[in-house]
């Protein structure tokens, strides 16, 4: 496996492109709906300063899609998601592609007209170097000069310079929100699980299997909470210092660099894996839900069953009755209930098999299980 993209996703770049010249051609003209940006010097401004000149030689550019969910259910970690989107963050981002940064350090590219989109800087092997805040883009048939990733445009002049196409990734990448279920979970299931599952040899470390819980899967709080990716606590949109989280930092890249167990995953696969990460490791991609008015919009469970599971598992202080539909990530950081293996749920294990309580509790998740089965839930 190579450390770049590769010749696979060179491949399939080139033919993005190609197909992303030929949709703007069948717009006619690109005024009719899209902006131009210029980024005058990627490697300008103090969140930068750990970066040197060169070192950045594509930008990826994110679509940000603004959650409209109306769920009753909610999830906190550094902010408030109505319902669960990922576990630090409720972005909902389109990797719209890559575009290259010039040889004096700029870049220019077209985007959708007064929509909202975020930058990353890439370096070149493609690792996130740096990603901007929430930027926007002016009206149609304008341009939007910006010295640098993080200071305020100058705008309100015709576009007047041509500028570059998003060349969009391939495998549907680049159609929608990332899906962890889509995108990753496959990844986990055919590289890692024969290891990482309960009752294998690497389970002490982390469980890659993909059960589903009252709010993501086993295998994505794992990951996540034993820090196995770097990823940003306070949301994507939070600069923080140059190379300070992504793929590039993570550990579980590091260990697939090395060879870890073997394991060898084709470039694409790589790709999506570092993608997911340097998006903040979304989970789910969308805001519907099928059990919004549940514990954290996720639950197939009511408050009412998960609190009296968690009072039977001696767990009393993961809900609160005073705002019953919310789950605070700091008092249920990994799932340990499995929809998927109701007996192999963690949730048991101190309460005497056998015992009338045991058998409650048992008999609360399968029917979350059940539920599940008949109506499924956006990661299913």
């Amino acid at each position: 496996m190579g450390i770049g993209r590769g010749k696979f996703f060179m491949a399939n770049l080139m033919a993005a492109l190609l197909s992303a010249i030929s949709l703007l051609a069948a717009n006619k003209a690109f005024s009719e709906d899209m902006a131009l940006i210029r980024i005058l010097d990627v490697c300008g401004g103090s969140f930068m300063k750990a970066v040197n000149p060169g070192e950045i030689k594509s930008l990826r550019i994110l679509k940000f899609m603004k959650p409209a969910g109306n769920s009753c259910g909610t999830w906190e970690c550094a902010s408030k998601q109505s319902p669960a989107v990922g576990y630090y963050d409720g972005a909902l981002l389109v990797p719209l592609g890559e575009v290259q940064v010039g040889i004096k350090g700029s870049a220019q590219f077209y985007v959708q007209a007064e929509s909202k989109f975020l930058i990353q800087a890439l370096d070149a092997y493609g690792d996130m170097v740096q990603t901007s805040p929430l930027l926007a883009s002016p009206k149609k048939g304008q341009r939007a000069d910006f010295p640098n990733m993080f200071s305020a445009p100058e705008l309100g002049k015709d576009a007047g310079v041509a500028g570059e196409n998003i060349a969009g990734y391939s495998g549907g990448l680049s159609s929608g929100p990332f899906s962890f279920k889509k995108y990753v979970e496959p990844i986990l299931e055919n590289h890692c699980a024969d290891c990482h599952d309960e009752g294998c040899s690497g389970a002490a470390k982390m469980v890659l299997s993909g059960d589903k819980g009252i709010v993501f899967s086993k295998s994505y709080t794992e990951i996540v909470w034993k820090e196995g990716v770097s990823a940003n606590p306070d949301g994507i949109g939070k600069t923080r210092p140059a190379n300070a989280w992504g793929a590039k930092q993570s550990k579980i890249i590091w260990m697939l660099r090395d060879g870890h167990g073997g394991c060898e995953l084709s470039d694409g696969e790589f790709f999506a894996l570092r993608l997911w990460i340097d998006l903040n490791v979304p989970y789910y991609d969308t805001v519907s839900s099928a059990y919004m008015e549940n514990p954290s919009g996720r639950s197939p469970l009511s408050f009412g069953e998960l609190k009296r599971l968690f009072d039977i598992c001696k767990m009393p202080k993961v809900l609160n009755a005073d705002n019953k539909t919310l789950i605070l990530a700091r008092k249920y950081p990994i799932e340990i209930i499995s929809f998927d293996r109701p007996e192999s749920s963690e949730i048991l294990i101190n309460v005497p098999k056998q015992s009338d309580s045991y058998m409650e509790a048992l008999s609360i998740i399968r029917k979350g299980a059940e539920r599940l089965k008949l109506k499924p839930r956006e990661d299913m």
